[in-house]
């Protein structure tokens, strides 16, 4: 199956960013978005993306729906999505938390469906993605699925659900935790007299640079990040600082944090 027609039901931050790399890599895919906010219509540009506030009788053309909703809003959608779509049309839920298991209880059953987690990178093509396929979704389609998000960066297969909650915390949420982590290098920056223009420029390229070498060097991370450390030297000193405040077990802390509230998403349907 090559994917040509696609229907995307909820246009916020996420589906958005796999919208503006469609259309940049200038794929060549009918894309029909529904959302109830009728601002999003501006986002129907071109003659191959169509907008409605409601799901209707044209989803029975979609060979993929992606259900790109807040978690708690996915029942009601898939009712509507039960009106209309085709029996075999793969259902892609981009949804934290809510099981295969659920959404076939609201759908019909043997419903082929995909859990996909991917990130904002997906916008310029940089995005890791995991996907997860229920029993009913079949190996053809599963490589399907893996060739079309392969448009957004490098896409993988998982063999259980459980690892796509796992990925949710880690590789969902994983860019806002570099943010979070840029936006105090570029505090520390200004701290030390640097202008805000000046700290964001600096820190930016300091992340960025610092991420291709990690890509392309060949040396393992811990060569890299060695071959910056002086014995007794500033880096050496800020390094053991980090270590003594745990920073390293913090940080799985709250990542564990975001794993659990996956699970417990799933738990309350």
């Amino acid at each position: 199956m090559i994917i040509k027609d696609i229907a995307i039901i909820g246009v916020g931050n996420l589906a958005q960013s796999l919208l503006y790399r469609l259309e940049s890599s200038k794929a060549k895919v009918k894309i029909r978005l529904y959302d109830k906010n009728t601002q999003k219509k501006s986002l129907a540009k071109k003659s191959t993306i169509t907008y409605s506030d409601v799901i209707d009788h044209h989803l029975i053309k979609s060979q993929v729906i992606i259900i790109a909703v807040k978690p708690n809003q996915y029942k009601g959608i898939c009712g509507d999505i039960k009106r209309f779509y085709s029996k075999s049309s793969v259902i892609i839920s981009l949804m934290a938390g809510v099981r295969t298991t659920n959404l076939i209880k609201e759908l019909n059953p043997e419903t082929p469906i995909a859990r996909v987690m991917t990130n904002i990178n997906s916008k310029y093509g940089n995005a890791s993605t995991f996907i997860f396929s229920n029993k009913f979704c079949k190996d053809s389609k599963t490589v399907s699925i893996k060739r079309f998000f392969n448009i957004f960066g490098t896409s993988h297969i998982v063999e259980n659900e459980n690892k796509i909650d796992k990925v949710t915390a880690l590789t969902g949420s994983g860019p806002a935790y570099f943010i979070h982590f840029l936006e105090a290098i570029i505090q520390t920056f200004k701290k030390f007299g640097f202008s805000e223009n000046e700290a964001k420029i600096y820190a930016k390229e300091l992340f960025y640079g610092t991420a291709i070498t990690c890509m392309d060097e060949k040396k393992s991370l811990k060569k890299i990040k060695d071959s910056v450390i002086s014995k007794g030297g500033t880096t050496d000193a800020a390094l053991k600082t980090l270590d003594a405040l745990k920073f390293k077990s913090i940080l799985t802390k709250s990542i564990k944090e975001a794993y659990n509230k996956a699970q417990q998403l799933g738990k309350n349907k």
